[in-house]
């Protein structure tokens, strides 16, 4: 819901969102209208008021106005040619209280208007839109045609004067348009850490293509740089459970391989699962999981999706009820599809409880470079390593713990086709890892576990 006030003709609206207490403040615009609020079954919603003042001496309101631009070259200026972009929330706000004023959204022109502000000290955040970014700040020197806004979409606190228009507060932003940037991907993975009991998650990324170094931008949460393209990167994290993410990725060419969000569950749960993981065989996708412990499990039940999105069950595997012991299971999906399919793993309890697992996804048809198969798991002293390589090359082998620490590395002379290497692990403490491999081209990952 909204509220209107219809304000009358000899009255005045206060200033909006003043102070601390929500009971006090007043939560209209200079338009009389209130931001949407949702109302949950049997609430009682209080704190929702309207300042109004009446004054025989006229008000001189001021405003605030300029353009969110398209800047194709990327120069901080709204040169000739260049568009704004519409639908672009801006967000105004008291600099000395750090309170939200009111809100815009750019016109089919990318232009947004404040109005019947009173003078004082104001910032704007404009909400830069997935898949752009911010062009460089305060370049040149005519104020008129720069961008304002830091690469968060801020700007730095301005002063307004009774009766103002400002109209030197743009903001430039920009997307990919060069083919410098058509190969440059990324992949982003938000992974539950394999400590039981633990409700947090941390962030698998894998960047191909594009020109080093990388900067990968998570907020508050990290802001790390990557030298080189074929340095696997660390886990990321760890980002607290239901918690949300947003990663901006870019490279040296300023060209972005994606903003990519989203959050992730991780729950304490009654069975503990070590591994979760796929194999692409003659006769069709082959998935394997393995529980440490369980509780009061019921059954499994496999889904699976195109498009990552839209997930069916493919069927249903007995659970063991309870038990302590490690426990494996496997199915063979025959009529898995040709190309890119997600699996996800569900666990119901006696009580009917279900929870999901992570994501995977198996790839059927051709491949260059693929790890094919990575047993036991888990495993105590060695696991063996199947690999499959369309041409002889040498192979770094890299194995990583899950703070990201390198422990071990090797180079493999590998064959082309299918390859066999035994990876000796006895000198590792118990705990989960990441082994990697790259061919000078393409790092590909498969997470194992040391009981």
């Amino acid at each position: 819901y909204y509220m209107v006030v219809n304000i009358p003709e000899d009255y005045q609206v206060s200033p909006r969102n003043q102070g601390t207490d929500e009971n006090l403040d007043s939560d209209i615009s200079s338009s009389g209208r209130t931001d949407v609020l949702t109302i949950v079954a049997g609430e009682i919603v209080t704190g929702i008021g309207a300042g109004l003042f009446k004054t025989d001496e006229p008000i001189l309101f001021s405003v605030i106005t300029d353009v969110v631009f398209n800047d194709e070259n990327q120069n901080g200026l709204r040169d000739d040619g260049e568009i704004g972009v519409p639908g672009v929330l801006v967000i105004l706000y008291d600099a000395t209280t750090d309170n939200e004023i009111a809100t815009s959204f750019t016109d089919e022109n990318g232009v947004y208007r404040f109005e019947q502000l009173f003078a004082g000290s104001y910032y704007i955040i404009v909400v830069i839109p997935d898949n752009f970014l911010a062009s460089p700040k305060d370049q040149g020197t005519v104020e008129s045609i720069d961008s304002d806004i830091n690469n968060d979409g801020r700007t730095d606190a301005f002063s307004l004067i009774a009766g103002q228009t400002l109209v030197n507060v743009g903001a430039g932003i920009f997307t990919n348009n060069s083919e410098l940037c058509t190969d440059f991907v990324a992949t982003v993975e938000p992974i539950c850490t394999s400590v039981q009991g633990s409700e947090e998650y941390f962030i698998y990324i894998i960047i191909e293509g594009g020109t080093p170094p990388y900067q990968i931008d998570g907020g508050d949460l990290f802001n790390i740089t990557v030298e080189d393209v074929n340095t696997p990167i660390a886990p990321l994290g760890p980002v607290p459970s239901n918690t949300s993410y947003k990663v901006v990725i870019t490279d040296a060419n300023k060209c972005l391989a994606g903003t990519y969000r989203g959050f992730l569950e991780c729950l304490t749960i009654n069975v503990e699962l070590l591994v979760f993981e796929g194999e692409v065989t003659q006769k069709g996708n082959l998935l394997k999981w393995i529980t440490a412990t369980e509780t009061n499990n019921a059954y499994f039940t496999l889904m699976r999706s195109r498009d990552g999105k839209e997930f069916e069950a493919i069927t249903t595997v007995d659970g063991a009820g309870n038990t302590t012991s490690a426990r494996g299971y496997e199915w063979l999906d025959k009529d898995a599809p040709i190309g890119l399919s997600y699996y996800r793993l569900d666990q119901t309890d006696f009580d009917g409880t279900t929870t999901s697992s992570s994501v995977i996804t198996l790839k059927r048809g051709e491949s260059d470079f693929s790890i094919t198969n990575l047993f036991p798991i888990p495993a105590t002293e060695q696991i063996q390593l199947r690999f499959y390589n369309n041409e002889p090359t040498e192979i770094t082998l890299s194995v990583y713990n899950i703070t990201g620490k390198l422990i071990d590395t090797q180079t493999i002379h590998s064959q082309m086709g299918i390859n066999d290497f035994p990876v000796d692990i006895s000198n590792y403490a118990v705990g989960s890892y990441v082994l990697s491999l790259n061919n000078g081209q393409t790092i590909i990952s498969r997470k194992f576990v040391k009981q």
